[in-house]
């Protein structure tokens, strides 16, 4: 057994007297120190064909000077020697005021009793890796098994349940077992919860266990699976912690989640095909929108395309809007009506190319007849996706703007009836880009 830790205290200290009216030469005089804590580390046993092992001592002083005395008149004076000879050792630390502490450890032959390998004790899901030497009275050898890497076992990399692991040393096969246990199958009902200003929502848990922990900046809040918070004008995270008690182990495994309780947003996001040009980074023109929140009353967007009336416009919760030909920075705005009433939000998108993924439209996939026409002017366009048409008379003024997003069938019916005689301008916009602008004469 190791033996009992004894400390030598040798300090020897000199205290200048002060006079009540005399001041210290310097303002920060140099504190006496603390007695360094050594230990020898564990009892250490050499099985048979073995001749050496490497002593497992620790010091809290790095600077403390290191003195070891054993059998057959050992010495050294560093912190983890190799001995080899039976007996007891002892380790002295001395720090730079002359403060010393020892202690002991004792190296013997193994017993047929021992145990070399024992058990460690079962372990979580979601635990810190086992240092696996802390379980064997032996500081050499080399360890495998499911979960092993080095010295150490990692519970995340296996499955719940008994796991064997294996301990060589010099030729020899040790094993032992150990147990990972699941912590309850909980988690938060939904990662983001959203409500207005001043009012409340329900954090819930969803699933059983035998303890929950609802918390706030680390601090517990409440044990209960539900709990009801008021809602904030900044976004509040919160913790879960549930438990499940393992009674035959006398452990408790633990799940955490989290949840963010915000104010209903009216932000929103947007994707555009991006790339780099000869001239720097390209933008790409068909831009598609997304609201932060998505369970709305209504949404009305504004694309903020100053070329053409209104801006563009769409009622869809999660639009796509095609820019080309036109380009530059265009702001879009979202109004939203929800539970919390009507609110608003812009960004602004920049648009300075065609997206390089673009369906081109030429003559050959666009018909319009007849051309002249007096009355029906028909257009054509196959198998190809028409998001919007637009026609404008001479003077640059629009005449129809009409989107065509649910629109299936390959062709579209203009009424010219009440156009004055003149030349129009006829532009097609793609679903999938591309643009096609042709002319055509009214009678």
């Amino acid at each position: 057994m190791k033996a009992d830790k004894k400390f030598l205290l040798i300090c020897l200290a000199f205290i200048p007297l002060w006079g009540l009216s005399q001041q210290p030469k310097t303002s920060n005089p140099k504190n006496f120190s603390s007695i360094p804590v050594v230990n020898a580390g564990p009892d250490l046993v050499l099985v048979p064909g073995q001749t050496q092992v490497q002593a497992q001592a620790t010091v809290d002083d790095a600077t403390a000077s290191i003195l070891w005395n054993g059998p057959v008149g050992f010495s050294s004076n560093i912190l983890r020697p190799w001995i080899s000879d039976l007996g007891m050792y002892e380790i002295t630390a001395t720090n730079s005021f002359g403060c010393s502490s020892s202690d002991q450890m004792e190296l013997r032959e193994v017993n047929p009793t021992d145990t070399l390998f024992i058990s460690p004790p079962p372990v979580c899901t979601g635990e810190e890796p086992i240092w696996l030497f802390s379980y064997t009275t032996i500081m050499d050898g080399s360890f495998s098994g499911p979960g092993v890497y080095g010295y150490y076992f990692y519970p995340d990399s296996v499955d719940v349940g008994i796991h064997e692991l294996i301990w060589n040393i010099d030729g020899k096969t040790y094993t032992t077992e150990i147990t990972i246990l699941a912590g309850p199958n909980v988690w938060v009902h939904q990662d983001m919860l959203f409500g207005c200003v001043g009012q409340s929502v329900t954090l819930s848990a969803v699933g059983q266990a035998d303890s929950y922990h609802w918390t706030l900046n680390t601090d517990t809040i409440s044990t209960d699976q539900y709990h009801s918070v008021f809602v904030e004008n900044e976004p509040v995270v919160y913790g879960l912690v549930a438990g499940k008690y393992y009674q035959l182990e006398n452990k408790t495994c633990y799940i955490r989640d989290t949840t963010t309780v915000s104010q209903i947003p009216t932000g929103f996001s947007y994707t555009q095909e991006t790339g780099e040009g000869a001239y720097g980074p390209i933008f790409g023109s068909n831009v598609s929108f997304n609201p932060d929140f998505e369970y709305a009353i209504s949404y009305s967007w504004n694309f903020g395309n100053t070329y053409v009336p209104g801006g563009g416009t769409s009622n869809e919760m999660s639009p796509t809007y095609n820019y080309s030909p036109y380009y530059g920075y265009f702001t879009v705005v979202l109004t939203m009506n929800s539970v919390c009433g009507v609110t608003t939000h812009s960004e602004v998108v920049r648009v300075n190319s065609l997206t390089t993924s673009a369906e081109s439209l030429t003559s050959a996939d666009v018909s319009i007849y007849p051309n002249p026409t007096t009355s029906l002017l028909n257009i054509s366009f196959g198998d190809k996706q028409i998001s919007t048409v637009i026609i404008t008379d001479v003077i640059g003024k629009v005449l129809v703007n009409q989107k065509l997003d649910n629109y299936f069938d390959s062709k579209y019916q203009v009424d010219v009836n009440n156009y004055k005689p003149g030349v129009y301008t006829i532009t097609l916009s793609g679903k999938n880009g591309g643009v096609f602008s042709s002319k055509f004469i009214k009678q």
